[in-house]
């Protein structure tokens, strides 16, 4: 088993947790050593690209689904309500016309 440093264990972290105090915790590291070493351009490059990756994975594995079934609960409810909607304007219609 080859041992992390902690930059990568950092960097591990912060692409799950996606947030500095977190993952700096969860690799127990201080949060302020953390924006000491993002003062080092290629180390910041590394933060941008784990951020990215664990925000890929996260829209891929918790938003996607998500609004699908929120799409999905709005069609079914659009088309339970869709008779109402039409006897509701055919009432409308027919109270106009008088």
């Amino acid at each position: 088993m080859v041992a992390q440093t902690a930059r990568e264990r950092f960097l591990t972290a912060y692409s799950e947790l996606q947030t500095v105090a977190g993952a700096a915790r969860k690799a127990q590291i201080h949060r302020a050593t953390i924006y000491r070493w993002r003062a080092d351009p290629a180390f910041a490059e590394a933060m941008d690209a784990a951020w990215q990756a664990g925000y890929q994975r996260w829209r891929c594995e918790v938003y996607v689904p998500q609004e699908a079934e929120r799409l999905l609960a709005r069609e079914r409810r659009n088309a339970e309500l869709l008779p109402l909607r039409q006897e509701l304007a055919a009432y409308a219609r027919s109270c106009r016309c008088r």
